[in-house]
């Protein structure tokens, strides 16, 4: 017999005006991205509450609040002062600190000295406050205007390992201490509630400081012992070259005379013009009002990361002074406790004085 045809049914959509196909097309675009969006926040919210869940980003005290912050980190304040005293008559001479210390927020045991972290912007964001501009070198004070943050760079005289010069890491988790005349409370960052992946660093530990300039070995060859390069820059090399003993006084025709002895030049700290025997150099560094100490030259020094004033850089060290209307030029040395030692009532020993000499690079 003849074989079976078989036929096909074709069902065909009705042909749709092109602008109305672009229409649905655009819509069901913006409904996609609509619903990408929701899916993607109902995520965040998730991983979040999970993550704190986890990690329990919760204050050890139960009036506190803590809370994690989208890149990880466990932030913690104490419970608000109620009636703070220095709102009463009579004020707080002391302040008044609030009822825990920071290392109370996290749980750690008292004396715990471990990495005291500076607030940030996004912390004090997450508890909508501000990061206040005045700064605390003690640790971060949470008060009725913002978040005072822990600042104490290394370049700053007053400060030591991020702290100030009297206090340490330990102090910072435990002591409760406003520092001024206000109410205030602790606010910490809690790591022992936080993921491992959470990068653990503080604005100290990013802070670089500048190497100390290595001395050209033919310099060092023609100087005598004992003799620092103290600051590299700006067109100017500088170094403190140790005084001989001998029976005279130190005055700026000294100077000058030790730093030409090794073919180097005394700089002025101020413009030539304010010296009535001008035997100095005007450098990069010199400033242009008549001044004793040489601030320009401090200022770059400490801009390394260093104190400009320690053993390596200024300390024990004579720089050219203006002549107190006697004629003679004089010298001011720098102390360990201060500016200036005079040279012209000052005679050398030997031991521990220096002139300030500079080479032009």
């Amino acid at each position: 017999g003849k074989p079976l045809s078989v036929k096909t049914a074709v069902w065909r959509l009705p042909e749709q005006d092109p602008d109305t196909l672009k229409k649905k097309r655009k819509k069901r675009f913006a409904l996609g991205v609509v619903f990408a969006v929701l899916i993607a926040t109902v995520a965040t919210i998730y991983y979040i509450h999970t993550k704190k869940e986890i990690y329990g980003c919760t204050s050890k005290i139960p009036q506190a609040t803590c809370k994690l912050l989208n890149n990880g980190e466990c932030w913690c304040e104490d419970e608000p002062i109620l009636n703070c005293s220095c709102d009463k008559e009579g004020g707080c001479p002391n302040g008044q600190y609030g009822k825990h210390a920071g290392y109370q927020l996290c749980g750690y045991l008292a004396g715990y000295n471990d990495t005291y972290f500076p607030a940030t912007a996004e912390a004090a964001d997450a508890f909508n406050y501000t990061l206040d501009d005045n700064t605390n070198c003690e640790q971060n004070t949470l008060s009725s205007n913002g978040v005072s943050p822990l600042s104490c760079p290394k370049e700053m005289k007053y400060c030591k390992d991020g702290f100030c010069n009297w206090k340490t890491q330990q102090d910072a988790w435990n002591d409760k201490d406003c520092g001024v005349q206000e109410c205030c409370t602790a606010f910490v960052r809690c790591t022992n509630m936080e993921g491992g992946e959470t990068v653990k660093t503080t604005t100290e530990s990013t802070y670089t400081v500048t190497p100390l300039p290595t001395m050209d070995p033919d310099i060092k060859k023609r100087l005598p012992a004992g003799s620092k390069q103290i600051y590299v820059g700006e067109g100017w090399e500088y170094f403190k070259v140790p005084i001989p003993a001998g029976d005279f006084n130190i005055t700026g025709s000294l100077l000058s005379e030790v730093c030409r002895k090794y073919q180097m030049e005394t700089p002025c700290p101020s413009r030539i013009s304010c010296y009535a025997q001008k035997q100095c150099r005007e450098t990069a560094h010199t400033s242009d009002y008549c001044s004793g100490n040489f601030i320009n030259l401090q200022e770059a020094i400490g801009a390394t990361g260093y104190d400009d004033e320690d053993a390596d850089h200024l300390l024990y060290t004579f720089d050219y002074a203006l002549d107190n209307k006697d004629g003679i030029d004089g010298a001011c040395g720098y102390w360990p406790t201060f500016y200036c030692k005079e040279g012209k009532l000052t005679v050398s020993d030997g031991i521990n004085k220096f002139a300030l000499c500079a080479l032009q690079m």
